[in-house]
């Protein structure tokens, strides 16, 4: 029986952990499949105890050696360094030493200069206390943190799920979604957001897909649609900042060589109305709501009607 709080692996085992992982990526390339990062180390923070999931526990200083160690390891292989990149180190909650994960491989020279980003999950534990539960708060201070110490660095959202019991395909965990999805991409600003499941069975909360084994069928779930607002008109643009004064109404901007990409999302019971004549007259708007998967119309940007519970893609032509 392991100590509640011991990490997986020995130190003296590290090096060839290292190797093992590496060769595997070096057998994936060969194979054709195109490997580019390689993250050794997921949700440290946290410690598993149920015998159902195997935990991966490490605190800041174990951190720190491990990927101090898969560094040098990919600086001793030619074939891979430039190829292959370090990622990390997945916190799952922002509350707990995530400042202390940060710095255990940002601050090695060899490490920084082998890492692509710094990587965290978007769960949170149940709130202890009212100030533990501000979410927003926190996705801040992580991003300010950055700023300051290590600009530059990019930061990505490896993992999210609902997180709840229950099948639901319904536009209550496709607003959740949208709601997290945008608070990554507004105040931590991150350049990737990445779901946890994609397929599931259901009985749980976490797929975007749901699929029946016995009948051989599959459900699209609001979420698959909500992800849509966000992954088919947004690749490769880039965030700018926009605000509304509507405080039922969460907003994102981008923009590419050719459009404007505004994303609404209507939190409110009621139907709500936005003004984007500053960015062009014609657009297309795709909408998801209880009644709409990504429906597409022609509209006019003077006065777009924002259903209730609905996100809302805008796409203006400059």
């Amino acid at each position: 029986m392991k100590k509640p709080l011991s990490k997986n692996i020995k130190p003296k085992n590290y090096t060839a952990f290292a190797k093992y992982c590496l060769d595997a990526c070096e057998y994936l390339l060969d194979m054709g499949l195109p490997i580019k990062y390689l993250s050794p180390i997921n949700e440290p923070a946290w410690v598993w105890s149920d015998d159902k999931q195997e935990g991966c526990h490490y605190m800041p200083k174990d951190v720190k050696d491990v990927f101090s160690v898969f560094a040098d390891e990919l600086e001793n292989r030619p074939d891979l360094k430039g190829k292959v990149l370090l990622a990390g180190t997945e916190c799952a909650d922002l509350r707990w030493l995530n400042k202390s994960y940060s710095r255990a491989i940002l601050n090695n020279p060899v490490v920084k200069r082998n890492i692509d980003s710094v990587d965290y999950h978007s769960y949170w534990l149940n709130p202890i206390k009212p100030f533990f539960s501000d979410r927003i708060a926190y996705l801040k201070r992580y991003r300010k943190f950055h700023d300051k110490h290590y600009p530059g660095t990019k930061i990505k959202m490896t993992e999210w799920c609902h997180m709840q019991g229950g099948t639901d395909c319904s536009m209550k965990s496709g607003i959740v979604t949208a709601n997290t999805i945008y608070g990554d991409l507004k105040y931590t600003d991150v350049v990737s957001w990445q779901y946890w499941v994609a397929v599931a069975f259901g009985d749980y909360c976490d797929g975007i897909i749901y699929v029946d084994k016995e009948k051989q069928t599959y459900e699209l779930t609001k979420r698959y649609y909500v992800t849509g607002n966000f992954s088919k008109f947004i690749s490769g643009a880039v965030r700018i900042e926009a605000e509304c004064e509507n405080s039922n109404i969460n907003c994102l901007c981008f923009e590419n060589q050719n459009e404007y990409i505004f994303i609404a999302i209507n939190n409110s019971e009621d139907t709500e109305e936005i003004n984007l004549s500053f960015l062009g007259r014609n657009a297309k708007l795709y909408i998801t709501d209880q009644e709409n998967n990504l429906s597409e119309s022609e509209i006019d940007t003077a006065g777009i009607k924002l259903n209730s519970v609905s996100v809302n893609t805008i796409v203006i032509a400059k």
